[in-house]
């Protein structure tokens, strides 16, 4: 569902920002106010700690949880919105009349935080290095091609080299659940 949501929101003319799922207190709500975020989608074993520095998130005014796998016990959060009530056969399928412009922001990517709070480093539609990267991907793959990834999908290298270079060349993404070096 994270590229529903992420390709979902670029559409729309969202900006997205992925965000560390192991991150907690300070750094957590740094990024989520630093980035101004207005709508959060969060998996269902994550709320707590979004809920634990709520109070330090004012711009937020939706979090949408993805309860796909949630226990059957599972309540929803007051005031959260369940993901799975995007997936209704009702929702419209006319294509937003906004989109978003060559210079628009298109993602917050923040860094790892080692020397400090993390940093925001600003992605733009349209930006000339992702131009060159799918030239690039379009020489060297092809749609016969299956990309994997032991990456999270917050992570640049994920996105980037691989989520983008295999849609650049028609080709698939393999993903797993979770990745442990333990098997």
């Amino acid at each position: 569902r994270f590229y529903d949501i992420y390709f979902g929101a670029l559409k729309m003319g969202m900006y997205t920002v992925p965000t560390n799922t192991a991150l907690r207190g300070d750094q957590l709500s740094h990024i989520l106010s630093h980035s101004e975020v207005k709508h959060l989608a969060i998996h269902h074993s994550l709320y707590q700690y979004v809920d634990s520095v709520r109070d330090k998130l004012s711009a937020i005014e939706n979090i949408i949880v993805d309860t796909l796998d949630a226990p059957q016990h599972y309540k929803l959060p007051d005031g959260a919105i369940s993901l799975d009530s995007f997936y209704d056969n009702d929702n419209s399928t006319t294509r937003p009349k906004e989109r978003p412009e060559e210079g628009d922001i298109s993602q917050l990517m923040y860094t790892s935080g080692t020397t400090g709070l993390p940093k925001g480093v600003v992605y733009r539609h349209g930006d000339r290095k992702m131009i060159m990267l799918d030239a690039l991907t379009k020489s060297i793959n092809s749609r016969d091609d299956i990309f994997y990834t032991c990456l999270p999908l917050f992570h640049a290298n994920a996105l980037f080299v691989t989520t983008m270079f295999a849609l650049g060349s028609e080709a698939a993404v393999g993903l797993s659940g979770r990745f442990s070096a333990r098997g």
